[in-house]
């Protein structure tokens, strides 16, 4: 720290490190929806921000995915006929940065279930691909 006429400056810069790092998978219900929070501390605080896993930063799409104030990345409720495969079953990363450096979390692979109605049964089906194409089915 240095003094300087009475006004003190801190030279203590750092940079990014993530506090709160999503998880790998995150699997949500249309229903819920979901809230993915991505936290880091620096000096001077970072800038948080979602890119896609291409690098692309993500834009907000009303009704299906935007990012608060606080870096999370939301996921509201959706009927079942406005799954989007691109927006709910996708790969993204937060992304923290200030004038020091860069860091990036890991993927996060996000994927949305939602009921299958059929007759009067209500069934959730998941899918899930997986290396070399197999695939799997679970109903409850």
């Amino acid at each position: 720290m240095s003094y300087f006429s009475g006004l003190c400056i801190d030279f203590q810069l750092r940079a990014p490190r993530f506090q709160h790092e999503p998880a790998n998978r995150i699997e949500f219900s249309n229903s819920t929806g979901t809230v993915i929070a991505c936290n880091a501390d620096g000096r001077p605080p970072p800038l948080i921000r979602w890119v896609k896993h291409d690098g692309e930063v993500l834009q907000d799409l009303p009704g299906l995915r935007y990012t608060r104030h606080d870096g999370s990345l939301v996921f509201p409720p959706f009927p079942s006929e406005e799954y989007r495969a691109d927006v709910h079953a996708a790969v993204y990363r937060c992304e923290a940065s200030n004038r020091i450096g860069v860091i990036g979390s890991r993927d996060v692979h996000i994927r949305a279930v939602y009921p299958i109605r059929n007759g009067n049964h209500q069934l959730q089906l998941k899918i899930s691909v997986t290396y070399q194409n197999k695939i799997s089915f679970e109903a409850r």
